[in-house]
């Protein structure tokens, strides 16, 4: 076995192609050797994830509850009444697509409300 065929057996293409991209083969690079800058999308940023006014709050729910609201946020009727109670709760959402966080939002504005605590709306 020659020593190239012994070098690169059991590589195939792909370790090949991560081993460029590690190295920067693939990148296009301006006369003198430099890099360019990778080029980034020019649109802006939606959604809750870059607005300032929401944060990431994790919490620990079971499984079969989980589940169960995400079953029931597919479900025509069930969806439709969530979209009404989430725009008159001011809870922001997208059309027509109610999410797992859009009703824990409101859920917990509900209770902040029962046990006499303000939400200042943003």
């Amino acid at each position: 076995m020659s020593e190239a065929n012994e070098r690169n057996r059991g590589e195939g293409s792909m370790a090949n192609a991560l081993r460029m991209r590690r190295r920067g083969g693939g990148v296009e690079r301006e006369p003198g050797g430099r890099q360019e800058a990778p080029r980034r999308r020019s649109r802006k940023k939606i959604g809750k994830r870059s607005n300032p006014d929401y944060m990431l709050a994790s919490a620990l729910v079971r499984k079969d509850v989980y589940e169960r609201v995400r079953q029931a946020l597919l479900s025509g009727d069930v969806k439709q009444e969530t979209l009404m109670d989430l725009a008159e709760r001011g809870v922001l959402h997208q059309p027509g697509k109610p999410l797992y966080s859009d009703v824990v939002e409101m859920l917990l504005k509900e209770w902040l409300e029962r046990v006499g605590w303000e939400v200042e709306e943003g």
